[in-house]
């Protein structure tokens, strides 16, 4: 999805900073675009056959506020811009791990992260909204810039993401529940040559924050003491 962005904002307090994060399965139905190597595993990443027909599953985590720092510093020419009504975009050279990607397909997982271990790895996240890509659109890809494969994941909804709202778990939540299809590219930067795999029958559930694994965790031990006590006849 190509970026057309005519402003730079700066980031005021409407800004939402949080960290998304979703677990998605889909079924490889064929190459996107009519693909010239069609649903092949012409990477070797898993196992190096024709995928058609296979499951996979997608992690994808970005966290806004570091992209945003990024963006506001100018760190290494990172940058945002938002075209109010039409996309939002990030570009992220920083380095800070602010977008996180896994694809498993036939047991095998490769997985990617524009963190300070790979600094030459950089991450994008864009939005479109339906009246200028004809679905609404979530991209997000990490850049490899060497002989690792770059990755990235499309996806459609029927519901849009407002511009400013990529940080908004509810306007996320809301495109993940209505999403009719996507995409996964997976390309070698040394040759140019990718694998365009499109995705159906695509489900999504936001994994919690650390925060919220912690509370759960609280739970579950509270509730196992109370049974405890309930069972021992203690009050």
């Amino acid at each position: 999805m190509a970026a057309v962005a005519t402003a730079v904002l700066a980031f005021g307090g409407t800004a939402n900073a949080e960290t998304i994060s979703y677990i998605l399965t889909g079924t490889i139905t064929g190459g996107e675009d009519g693909g010239l190597n069609g649903a092949d595993d012409t990477q070797g990443l898993f196992g190096g056959e024709n995928l058609t027909g296979a499951t996979v599953t997608l992690s994808l985590s970005y966290d806004t506020g570091l992209l945003q720092l990024a963006a506001i510093n100018d760190t290494n020419g990172s940058t945002y811009f938002e075209n109010p009504g039409t996309n939002e975009f990030y570009q992220d050279y920083a380095s800070d791990g602010a977008i996180t990607e896994s694809v498993t397909i036939n047991g095998q997982t490769y997985a990617l992260s524009n963190d300070e271990k790979s600094p030459l790895l950089t991450g994008t996240l864009e939005s479109c909204n339906i009246s200028s890509c004809n679905s609404s659109q979530l991209y997000s890809g990490v850049n490899a810039n060497n002989n690792d494969p770059s990755l990235g994941l499309t996806l459609s909804s029927s519901t849009d993401i407002p511009t400013g709202d990529l940080g908004d778990p509810a306007a996320i939540q809301a495109f993940m529940a209505t999403i009719s299809g996507g995409f996964i590219q997976i390309l070698s930067t040394p040759s140019l040559q990718a694998d365009n795999l499109t995705l159906d029958d695509i489900s999504a559930s936001a994994t919690p924050e650390p925060t919220a694994w912690s509370l759960t965790a609280l739970a579950i031990v509270s509730a196992a003491v109370l049974r405890r006590r309930k069972a021992s006849g203690k009050r």
